[in-house]
């Protein structure tokens, strides 16, 4: 069929559809892609009869969705493990929660990544995130099972199959994740067990099933008359809730078959369908250890009673400067809420270096003054975006820099019309200046260069490398005796003989060798640079020892045979469901009309690589069944649906908060 034929029998082929997918990928709006494809198809010489309406270009995403969606529930399907991953934000007050799936694929073995969707929930409870998973999974079953590619497998999807597949969870260590696993493992047994005794009904005859089935729907139906009135199971229920009860009903007494049977397996089958790993993602354990670190400098200031200096906002320092506010409330309040320090020092500079809104911010002018000075241009890092170990990367840069960023902050003074210097400038020169501040600058660097450097990169691993979380033991033991080792022995860091390659992790140069260079010429000028790397270290180690607890000695990962930890691959980190988020949050400020169901079908699509699947295993029968499931999600008011849901849940909130706050106002009165 020639590209100048788009349609045919009035519809659209599966080419026109994927090219309109691939444009919408590329970031042409959906008002533009008929224009589009035909001007390209006059310009290479093939007129185009038909140009694609923005109505059409719409349901082509909602295909796409829909496709990505089948393809992930026939991959599950076929599949012999899954693990899962998913991490969560907060965006203009709604809670966003990111999933991924990685599934096991029984030619190669391998585990592929699947998108599922950037969805909003109520709120970021444990709870809530588990019954997201299972609405998500019921959600893919029932688009999978009716299509026409389900039917020519003969293979469908269930949930309790899928609850049985799973065999690990990652994410972060915050304490709802933590919760969430344990959630999620005493789901996988239970729906483990019903899928089993759902088995054993099928086997049963008529009458064995009459006795188990008939004396519990009885009862349910007296429960439904007792509530709602007598002959309410036949007059007043519809059909829909009375085929409710009816699977409730034997879901119960599958559960029940199900758990006597799981108590009947020898303990080595048990622990085939108990296998669930939690895994935690390397780069917020790298993250949190920065943060022990800073920790370890705070109590070492206190300890020597010498503090970096404080670096006040603009109303704080008005009322510290004032001499007649000492010792007042006032006073302590302003000295108690400024912050101080390097991390403190760092944010200021990247307000003015690298500020996160671009209207904001000398970061032209920076990059212009350093390419001057240094005959290069550099950026300097993104510390007003979250970036991992961008404040040890801009401690780095400093250090290396002193000097001339202390000439970019008097030449940013000295180019105004009337000179002089914004608080937040004076801050920055002051901190710059500030030897307590320059000493955790460096602790910061060195960190940076001997652990956090190396780490990542041994997590991240080489192009193609399949090393899963589960595999990291040796590496998270190595670090641990690693930074132990300086604790104990500082003259591998401090002595005058000692090199770079005898702190760094892997006993190599440093990635920026000179860094070391520009702390070993501070480290002579800075009293207590000593000291106060090794409170970092020992609060790095301390932070490092609760964050690597998965792979503790005798833990269920270091008891785990290979072929175990084989089945519950997971990713290293957990940057894809980051990525999602931050990727929603762009979507929505680059199209403000945009819904997330347009998001979600769109990157589902791309990340997951649906229009391969498609070529191999669609057929016109699969087509036909995306063209009319998408008729239908297109008539349905989907974002609609997800705001009223959101409202209600905030309205039902707010009339609880309100309450609660009568309550307690009653008893004040009282």
């Amino acid at each position: 069929m020639g590209f100048g034929k788009l349609m045919d029998k009035g519809r659209y082929i599966p080419q026109a559809r994927a090219i309109t997918v691939e444009l919408l990928r590329g970031g042409c709006s959906q008002r533009s892609i008929g224009r589009t494809v035909k001007r390209v198809g006059e310009l290479l010489g093939v007129p185009l009869k038909h140009e694609m309406s923005r109505r059409t270009v719409r349901r082509c995403v909602i295909e796409a969705g829909v496709a990505a969606t089948v393809q992930v529930g026939y991959m599950l399907a076929q599949a012999t493990a899954a693990t899962i991953s998913m991490d969560g934000t907060t965006d203009r007050k709604i809670n966003y929660e990111s999933r991924h799936i990685a599934i096991q694929l029984t030619a190669s073995g391998e585990f592929k990544l699947f998108f599922l969707g950037v969805d909003a929930s109520t709120d970021h409870s444990s709870e809530t995130q588990l019954a997201g998973w299972i609405e998500k999974w019921n959600e893919i079953a029932a688009v999978y099972n009716a299509s026409p590619l389900a039917k020519r497998s003969g293979v469908e999807l269930n949930v309790g199959e899928v609850a049985g597949k799973l065999t690990g969870m990652n994410g972060d260590h915050a304490a709802d994740q933590k919760k969430t696993f344990a959630l999620m493992f005493k789901w996988k047994i239970t729906e483990t067990k019903r899928s089993m005794g759902m088995k054993r009904l099928c086997e049963m005859s008529v009458d064995e099933l009459l006795e188990l089935y008939l004396p519990r729907l009885l009862a349910k139906i007296e429960d439904v008359n007792a509530e709602r009135g007598e002959g309410a199971w036949v007059n007043t229920l519809t059909a829909e809730e009375r085929a409710k009860h009816e699977s409730d009903v034997q879901r119960e007494v599958a559960l029940e078959i199900g758990e006597e049977l799981y108590d009947e397996l020898p303990q080595e089958e048990k622990a085939i369908y108990e296998l669930f790993f939690r895994g935690g993602c390397c780069m917020h354990k790298d993250l949190n250890a920065v943060k022990g670190g800073t920790k370890g400098l705070e109590a070492f200031w206190a300890l020597v009673n010498i503090f970096p200096i404080l670096l006040a906002n603009k109303d704080n320092a008005a009322v510290l400067n004032d001499p007649s506010a000492e010792n007042t409330d006032a006073w302590a309040h302003a000295a108690t809420s400024s912050g101080r320090g390097a991390a403190k020092a760092l944010a200021l500079l990247g307000a003015i270096c690298k500020n996160n809104d671009t209207k904001k911010g000398q970061q032209r002018v920076f990059r212009f003054f350093f390419e001057h000075v240094l005959g290069y241009p550099v950026d300097f890092p993104d510390v007003s975006n979250t970036r991992y170990g961008s404040y040890c990367d801009a401690a780095a840069m400093v250090i290396s820099y002193l000097p001339v960023f202390i000439a970019f902050m008097s030449f940013v003074r000295d180019k105004k019309e009337k000179p002089g210097l914004t608080n937040l400038e004076q801050n920055v020169l002051n901190a710059l200046q500030d030897p307590p501040t320059i000493v955790e600058m460096c602790a910061y660097a060195m960190y940076g260069q001997i652990v956090s450097k190396p780490y990542s990169a041994a997590v991240r691993g080489t192009a193609g490398e399949r090393t899963g979380v589960l595999d990291l033991g040796p590496l998270h033991l190595r670090l641990l005796l690693h930074l132990q080792k300086l604790i104990d022995a500082p003259s591998l860091i401090f002595s005058r003989t000692s090199c770079m390659e005898d702190s760094h992790l892997d006993g190599q140069i440093w990635e920026q060798p000179e860094v070391y260079y520009g702390i070993r010429a501070l480290s002579e000028k800075l009293e207590h640079f000593e000291g106060a790397m090794r409170a970092f270290l020992v609060g790095a180690l301390s932070t490092w020892q609760r964050f690597a607890e998965e792979y503790r000695e005798g833990g269920a990962v270091a008891l785990a045979s290979p072929q175990d930890r084989a089945r519950a691959w997971m990713p290293r980190t957990n940057c894809i469901n980051e990525g999602a988020l931050g990727a929603k949050r762009v979507y929505a400020r680059k199209n403000p009309k945009g819904t997330d169901a347009t998001f979600n079908d769109l990157k589902m699509y791309i990340d997951n690589d649906t229009s391969a699947f498609m070529e191999t295993h669609f057929v016109d029968e699969d087509y036909a069944y995306l063209r009319k499931v998408a008729r239908e999600r297109d008539k349905e008011p989907r974002q609609q649906k997800i705001n009223m849901r959101l409202a209600e849940y905030n309205k039902n909130n707010a009339a609880q908060n309100r309450e609660k706050a009568a309550k307690k106002q009653q008893k004040i009165d009282d």
